[in-house]
């Protein structure tokens, strides 16, 4: 993470434009109740997540682990903007289902979907997992309407991108975590590029993206950085974690 956050300091200074997202997942390893060292590298990750200047994240299964208002609270006292369009807690919608931000003079809109408990478990207590082909569909004509570039962020795995790609016709770009393996390049189901990068936060992606207009599908450019020893840490980001992890 301090790597992460010093690429994105450095690349801020060069693209003003940036928009940063996040597929979700991002804040615990797996869905085991969370103990408190868990929860404390989560606090770490949220308040990074937002210094980093995060615009969106989309909620998955795993960033539940501490129980649906951990995240969600945790979230919204630090400004960061979770989304999902099938996730629901004791029947309602907590988080928007999408959000509309700007960028270089884009008008972006950006969906969010949670996958399923390991399993393919939907319900377990207050939390309830929706299919998301069944309530992506007018979601998706809303933003298309609004937006100039529709984003899918989704923590379900490639698989289950294609096949909403497939059923729901009008996303450009899907953002995934989840299984399957990192892409530097430009796959494709359709229209729709699908773009991932490493598990555990290993590698950023880097897409730049130019909207043409009218039906012609947006030109994308896609790179992924490894967040390797040589590039340089974040001091800050750096002592936030050491404390996070020695109970500080």
């Amino acid at each position: 993470m301090p790597r992460r956050v010093r690429w994105i300091r450095d690349m801020k200074a060069r693209q003003p434009g940036l928009l940063l997202l996040e597929a979700g997942d991002f804040l615990f390893a797996d869905e085991r109740p969370a103990d408190e060292a868990a929860r404390r590298r989560a606090e770490a990750l949220l308040d990074l997540y937002a210094a980093a200047g995060y615009r969106a994240a989309a909620v998955g299964a795993r960033d539940l682990s501490a129980g649906p208002g951990f995240c969600l609270d945790g979230a919204r006292r630090r400004g960061l903007r979770l989304l999902s369009a099938n996730l629901r807690v004791k029947g309602a919608a907590p988080v928007p289902a999408w959000t509309l931000l700007e960028a270089g003079g884009v008008r972006v809109g950006v969906i969010g979907v949670t996958g399923t408990f390991y399993g393919g478990i939907r319900r377990r207590g207050d939390v309830e997992i929706l299919d998301p082909r069944q309530v992506l569909a007018p979601v998706v004509a809303e933003v298309r309407r609004k937006a100039d570039l529709v984003v899918l962020l989704s923590n379900l795995g490639d698989t289950a991108d294609r096949a909403i790609v497939r059923a729901v016709p009008g996303i450009d770009l899907v953002i995934g975590s989840g299984a399957g393996s990192p892409r530097g390049g430009l796959p494709a189901e359709g229209r729709t590029v699908l773009l991932r990068t490493h598990p555990r936060g290993k590698s950023i992606g880097v897409a730049r993206v130019r909207v043409q207009g009218g039906s012609v599908p947006p030109a994308i450019q896609n790179r992924l950085v490894m967040l390797t020893g040589n590039l340089p840490e974040d001091p800050e980001a750096r002592e936030r974690v050491r404390a996070a992890l020695h109970g500080r």
